[in-house]
């Protein structure tokens, strides 16, 4: 995202992600299992939206080729670093 900050020529949108495109729920289940392993989630709660989702809409290459960022943590990795560094600041 600061990436897209420094950038004048904007693209409509950005799809922020990792090299292998997941269900939303296991990026909150992983998070979850990170931050705080016991906490119960509320996922299917919700009636399915009716949308039938492409892996093909979820890809980087567009993200890569315009920015030429490329991630450096996994997902995981990346919760786990936010989640020591919230510990430390004291937020």
């Amino acid at each position: 995202m600061y990436e897209i900050g420094l950038k004048n020529d904007f693209k409509k949108y950005y799809f922020i992600g990792g090299p292998s495109p997941q269900p939303l729920n296991k990026f909150i289940e992983t998070a979850k299992n990170v931050v705080s392993p016991d906490s119960q989630l509320g996922l299917g709660l919700r009636n399915e939206d009716g949308i039938v989702y492409k892996k093909e809409w979820f890809t980087m290459d567009e993200t890569i080729k315009h920015l030429g960022f490329k991630h450096e943590y996994s997902f995981e990795e990346g919760i786990k670093l936010t989640a020591e560094w919230i510990k430390s600041t004291g937020i």
